[in-house]
């Protein structure tokens, strides 16, 4: 997919780097945001399948992008899985309407002509 090109190792962060904090809780992003430069959040966006981190992503004014998962868009998901997973963390399942969310797509492989300004072409 080219994404280390868009993402070198040295920007890419793991729960590892941000303890003793953890996402969504605004102390990680700040690691995040100190240890890359950034003053302003809004120049980042958040890559996120939970909808509790884009909604504090969205908070801090990062621009978000909600990997909902395969056939949540279209409404051919599997809806037993959507149920359990639901189950185990509540209210936290992709929300493809929430208005936190800037771009859905259903899949990583998508990013590109979902985000074409990441690769440098329109």
């Amino acid at each position: 997919m080219g994404l280390d090109k868009v993402f070198p190792e040295e920007k890419v962060f793991t729960v590892n780097d941000v303890l003793p904090y953890c996402k969504p809780e605004k102390e990680a992003f700040q690691k995040v945001f100190d240890a890359i430069g950034v003053k302003d959040p809004s120049e980042c966006i958040m890559v996120e399948d939970s909808m509790k981190n884009i909604r504090a992503a969205k908070e801090l004014g990062m621009a978000t992008v909600l990997i909902a998962g395969i056939g949540r868009m279209s409404g051919k998901t599997n809806d037993a899985l959507a149920d359990a997973a639901e189950a185990t963390k509540a209210g936290d399942a992709p929300d493809v309407e929430d208005p936190a969310v800037d771009v859905c797509i259903e899949h990583a492989r998508e990013m590109k002509a979902a985000v074409p300004g990441l690769w440098g072409t329109n």
